[in-house]
């Protein structure tokens, strides 16, 4: 944002793109209201008109784009009716949860701006004193607002409970702009007819890439999205608060939007338990490339030669490796290069980390990468996976990258025997007595290895001291 103080100052308005050999712009404010434009301001106006939409394409701010910019350069109002002066802009929305409204320096933005990068709509229940004078007087709703604007926004943010009539201008505004949205984040709640609202207007987002949905507890899906969303690139799904048990209903609504996309998808972050159904739906999707799921779901991933990053995460006691799980075939990911095992709360040593693991190295040849991270409430599981994780580290030499938040002294000489190593990061509880010769180890290490090794030492077995009484 451009800050004009009351005595005489200059600005430097420097395009990005063309260095220091670009020219300088000059605004000098005198406390008697005179203004003086230098010779740069009269180089300005002449200056190309793709050169000037760069520049002002790399302003984020609104208000600067609005009320500055005119006082150094004549031409804005008539570049300000360009889209590509507005690409790096983005706007947040409050909306009073009461009545609806919202501020009259965000309803200015969104009627005069051609276009936005982003739109983010955020409730507020309370308001400052200053704020309250920015407040729509004339009580103009978000609805009446949004009937007004006539922006093209690509990236459309409404992770927020809205009333239903907010939602239902908001809807219908998506709706209307359903050729230039391209990405979509919502959370999706309220009554019966405001989720189906919501999922009807996202179901008519022909051209939508990216969806990323938050959903209640319990929703009542009546298959609104059977069969759309050919276009979609990227999924991120995931509930409101956690869940022991997946409502059938989530596993309709994630079955139908994986075959909907299945010939374009190609980024998966699902944070529930898939059921059958959304398992199969999901190895339709032949075109990923990353895949964030439950442990649970990894049956699914057995003959993506696709991908490229996988992300296995534990979320629930209940999350297990099924015993009838299609595992991966030894050769069949040779594609992957990244594995992320997620242990994040407390679960038993049968889980089927040990077994995954092990199948996962036999498939996935090829890896460089490799994350486990252990949560606070799952240390009961790091002895049982550790022998696990030594064999992944002995049939997997060439790795480049490994971190390990939780581990014993078997790891030390896996850990040095990776010749290609690059980046290291392990939190790693040694005995006593092999404290000294592990750091050594590590000390040996040689190539260009960057990151952070800690060692802590640990009692063997516990000591007991007793206090003699007087």
């Amino acid at each position: 944002m451009f800050r004009f103080p009351a005595k005489a100052a200059s600005l430097d308005f420097r395009s990005p793109i063309h260095g220091s050999n670009s020219p300088s712009l000059y605004f000098i404010p005198f406390s008697s209201g005179r203004v003086k434009i230098t010779s740069a301001v009269i180089i300005m106006e002449n200056l190309p008109t793709e050169v000037l939409l760069n520049i002002f394409g790399r302003l984020k701010d609104a208000t600067t784009l609005l009320d500055c910019v005119s006082l150094v350069c004549w031409r804005w109002n008539a570049l300000a009716k360009d889209p590509r002066a507005w690409a790096s802009v983005s706007c947040t929305c409050y909306v009073m949860q009461k009545t609806s409204t919202i501020f009259k320096s965000t309803a200015r933005i969104l009627k005069h701006a051609p276009a936005l990068s982003k739109l983010t709509f955020r409730t507020r229940e309370l308001v400052s004193a200053e704020e309250a004078a920015d407040l729509i007087a004339d009580g103009l709703t978000l609805g009446e607002v949004l009937n007004l604007c006539r922006c093209s926004i690509s990236t459309v943010d409404v992770c927020c409970t809205l009333t239903m009539a907010a939602t239902q201008a908001v809807c219908a505004w998506m709706e209307r702009n359903s050729h230039t949205l391209r990405s979509l984040s919502m959370f999706v709640n309220g009554k019966l007819n405001q989720r189906r609202r919501q999922l009807n207007s996202i179901k008519s987002l022909v051209h939508l890439q990216e969806l990323v949905l938050v959903v209640r507890e319990s929703p009542r899906y009546q298959r609104e999205l059977h069969e759309s969303l050919t276009s979609l690139r990227v999924l991120k799904y995931s509930v409101s608060t956690p869940l022991r048990k997946v409502p059938e209903n989530h596993v309709r609504l994630l079955a139908d939007l994986l075959r909907g996309a299945a010939a374009t998808l190609c980024h998966v972050d699902i944070d529930v338990i898939l059921g059958p159904s959304a398992v199969q739906a999901l190895k339709q999707c032949t075109r990923l490339t990353s895949a964030t799921l439950n442990m649970g779901a990894v049956g699914a991933v057995h003959a993506m030669a696709s991908l490229r990053e996988l992300t296995l995460a534990v979320r629930s006691p209940d999350d297990r490796c099924p015993r009838n799980a299609e595992m991966p075939a030894v050769g069949t990911l040779c594609g992957l290069r990244l594995l992320r095992l997620n242990v994040e709360t407390i679960v038993k040593a049968d889980v089927g980390c040990g077994p995954m693991l092990q199948a996962l190295g036999l498939a996935a040849p090829n890896v460089a990468t490799l994350v486990v991270n252990y949560g606070r409430s799952a240390s009961a599981l790091v002895p049982a996976m550790e022998k696990d994780v030594c064999e992944f580290l002995e049939t997997h030499p060439g790795l480049t990258a490994v971190t390990i938040s939780s581990g014993g002294a078997s790891l030390v000489p896996r850990l040095a025997g990776l010749t290609d190593l690059q980046d290291l990061r392990v939190d790693l509880r040694i005995p006593l007595n092999d404290w000294g010769t592990s750091c050594e180890t590590f000390r040996s290490m040689s190539g260009p290895i960057r990151g952070v090794v800690k060692l802590i030492p640990v009692e063997v077995e516990p000591k007991t001291f007793r206090w003699m009484q007087r």
